[in-house]
């Protein structure tokens, strides 16, 4: 019986994979959550994910979110940039975009964590008892 089921989010590399290859070592069940994030989707590139999620044995969810994107990540970055600052955006769409996503999505697929192959530093809320990244 599987420990619980994560999401991870997925963009086909070395961390990822090594992520998702980990989780289910350790008895999770895991689901390969890949964003599309800016330009136009490349059929090779999907193609290739494809393949890794399926040499993983895993399933693989892409899902479109470039209007999110645009709208939480490319805009501010812009406004920012053109007011003289040097705003960093992976800031703003780990926590607006890519983690919330990955949070929302945790409802709708019955899963019980979510993973990356970032490195994140992990803390328990003292107000809920919750685990947070940071």
């Amino acid at each position: 019986m599987p420990k619980g089921h994560i999401l991870v989010g997925f963009s086909g590399g070395v961390d990822s994979a090594a992520a998702i290859y980990w989780l289910q070592a350790e008895g999770y069940r895991v689901t390969a959550v890949h964003l599309l994030l800016y330009g136009m989707p490349d059929q090779s590139r999907l193609q290739s994910l494809d393949e890794r999620a399926t040499f993983l044995k895993t399933p693989l969810v892409v899902l479109d979110r470039r209007e999110l994107f645009q709208e939480q990540v490319i805009n501010p970055f812009t406004e920012s940039y053109l007011r003289g600052e040097t705003p960093n955006p992976c800031v703003g769409c780990n926590e607006t975009v890519k983690l919330k996503i990955l949070a929302d999505l945790m409802g709708d697929m019955n899963a019980t964590g979510i993973a990356t192959g970032h490195y994140a530093r992990k803390r328990r809320d003292p107000k809920t008892g919750q685990w947070t990244i940071c």
